[in-house]
């Protein structure tokens, strides 16, 4: 018993200085005006960059001017002009994307619901996650998407904001 109380009164001298279990994380809001779709975003651990110049969306970049969090709305029509249902979209996104931009994507995570879905997983080497959900109203035929990619050694940091940035994601 006396050893279990000394290890557990350690625990704390084990933990980094800078650990997140010690901060308290503030979060900003991002909506876009275009679209309708608003985010939270950790803002101190990630700076907003300017808005697209179509007003789409916005890139969030870390300490080291990495893109790690990217939003943004878009048309979900075929050549035809035609809305793709979100099963399409999703089921195309897991075979590596419409136009086969993530071929070295591995995904350990996947769902669809009724109006959204979600893929995490590895791609190149990076941890990404991401949301995307139908817009409704007078943005119907359009999509908002969310992608955080980041790297393996700040799994700590993104893991626990990530929750909070998706669950905000509407």
């Amino acid at each position: 018993m006396k050893f279990l109380v000394l290890f557990l009164t350690m625990i704390p001298l084990c933990l980094p200085k800078n650990s997140l279990a010690q901060k308290k994380i503030s979060y900003a809001l991002y909506c876009n005006a275009r679209f309708g779709y608003c985010i939270k975003y950790p803002d101190k651990i990630l700076k907003p960059q300017r808005e697209a110049q179509n007003g789409d969306g916005r890139a969030f970049t870390d300490k080291r001017g990495d893109n790690v969090l990217l939003v943004f709305g878009s048309r979900n029509d075929d050549k035809k002009g035609d809305p793709i249902p979100i099963q399409k979209i999703y089921d195309l996104e897991l075979k590596g994307g419409q136009f086969h931009e993530h071929p070295n994507r591995t995904i350990t995570y996947s769902k669809l619901g009724k109006t959204f879905y979600v893929i995490s997983g590895i791609e190149d080497g990076k941890i990404y996650y991401q949301k995307t959900f139908q817009l409704t109203g007078e943005n119907d035929g359009y999509f908002a998407e969310a992608i955080l990619t980041y790297d393996q050694t700040e799994k700590l940091t993104y893991d626990q904001v990530s929750k909070d940035i998706f669950s905000s994601f509407k």
